[in-house]
């Protein structure tokens, strides 16, 4: 079932949508057990964000006919089940992880396709740009920290590996993921120093290959003519026009807030939930 759902996550929503549905089946049946397990402080604020959400859509304008939109919401639930599954000793997370990365694969190859096949901003096999974008933020730690900790020679089919979902996370052009990246990349380099760990030959090899992806990616960003990626790269001289850096959310935020204030004035609370 853990198989499926990440499948789902890197392939397919219907495969996702129908372990998330057992999912909760099996955290249902762990609640309402005799001896059940206890939940922790991430396991309530899950259920408060869910609770939110269902607050949301009920006093909103939405009809029913946009309930599928509530799915991503009710997704978030397979953490409950997953993460008291993982306190079991019995589990063995690298099988996870090995699947994981092996999706993850996959998946950045259809991106890298369907960006050789001429789209602007690369998408996998379902979503749009964002999504390619979360799943390579995501599982591109994951597989650095598998290069690191492989103890055997063949550890060098990684770096392509580890390349291939670097640039499928680039072609999707997605801001948010890149600084997402750099900032976890900062904070793991940060702590490896502060471990002061002796190197091997091998493990030396390893972190060059890691410590240059986000090398190469602020690279990338520096040579990109696009000024919403690039913000210091030469203006074309035919555009006299100012790029809107927050490409149109600047708007979107100011305009929240005047329908806040309106709602506020007017003594709208239902508006305001």
């Amino acid at each position: 079932l853990v198989f499926i759902f990440i499948a789902g996550l890197f392939f397919t929503p219907l495969l996702l949508q129908a372990a998330a549905g057992i999912f909760f089946i099996v955290f249902l049946f762990l609640i309402f057990r005799k001896n059940r397990p206890a939940l922790l402080l991430p396991h309530y604020l899950i259920l408060c964000y869910l609770l939110s959400a269902i607050i949301t859509f009920l006093i909103s304008v939405q009809s029913w006919k946009e309930l599928p939109k509530f799915l991503p919401h009710f997704i978030m639930l397979s953490y409950l089940p997953l993460s008291l599954l993982m306190k079991r000793k019995e589990v063995k997370i690298d099988y996870w992880y090995r699947w994981i990365i092996f999706c993850a694969g996959l998946a950045a190859l259809a991106g890298a396709v369907n960006f050789a096949l001429g789209k602007d901003r690369t998408t996998s096999t379902f979503g749009g740009y964002f999504t390619l974008a979360a799943l390579m933020s995501w599982s591109l730690p994951l597989t650095s920290g598998s290069f690191l900790e492989n103890k055997s020679k063949k550890f060098y089919w990684y770096i392509p590996l580890l390349l291939l979902q670097l640039f499928a996370l680039w072609w999707t052009f997605t801001r948010s993921a890149f600084l997402g990246l750099f900032a976890g990349f900062a904070v793991w380099f940060l702590l490896v120093l502060l471990r002061k760990q002796k190197l091997t030959k091998s493990a030396l090899v390893k972190w060059i290959v890691i410590f240059s992806l986000p090398l190469i990616l602020l690279l990338l960003i520096f040579f990109s003519s696009d000024k919403r990626i690039n913000p210091i790269s030469p203006e074309p001289r035919s555009q006299s026009s100012t790029v809107d850096l927050t490409s149109g959310r600047k708007g979107i935020i100011l305009d929240a807030l005047e329908i806040l204030k309106s709602d506020l004035h007017s003594h709208k609370i239902d508006r305001l939930l």
